[in-house]
């Protein structure tokens, strides 16, 4: 029971209830300067309106939602999809870039092989 023993100035919060109450019985804590268990330390109910009110950070994750976390100030993702500061890649990162698939260059050839496929369908279409 001395490993519960309070030395001077510790908190009584840390200790588990039951110690807490063996430590209240055989006099070790003064009783006055406990907090009320049963209040609430704050107004957390009242406190909740801004978070809820503030801007979500929208970004899409692996089970096809969206990210319902509260974006950083400032910025329109939340700390954990790259609103804190020097989050993702560099500029220029040559890491990033692996096959060049999604290029300027490479999505502008696509969408003109696109354009050009749909004009050779209506024709195709027009000659039948």
């Amino acid at each position: 029971m001395n490993s519960h023993r309070l030395a001077h100035g510790e908190c009584s919060a840390v200790l588990p209830n039951r110690a807490r109450s063996d430590a209240r019985a055989r006099g070790d804590i003064d009783v006055r300067t406990l907090p009320d268990l049963n209040k609430p330390t704050s107004d957390h109910a009242h406190n909740t309106a801004p978070m809820l009110a503030s801007q979500r950070c929208g970004a899409k994750i692996r089970c096809g939602g969206w990210c319902r976390a509260p974006a950083v100030r400032g910025k329109r993702r939340c700390r954990m999809h790259g609103g804190v500061p020097k989050s993702g890649a560099p500029a220029a990162n040559r890491n990033a870039r692996k096959h060049g698939l999604f290029t300027k260059d490479a999505v502008a050839e696509r969408k003109r092989v696109r354009d050009l496929l749909g004009e050779a369908r209506k024709l195709l279409e027009g000659i039948k």
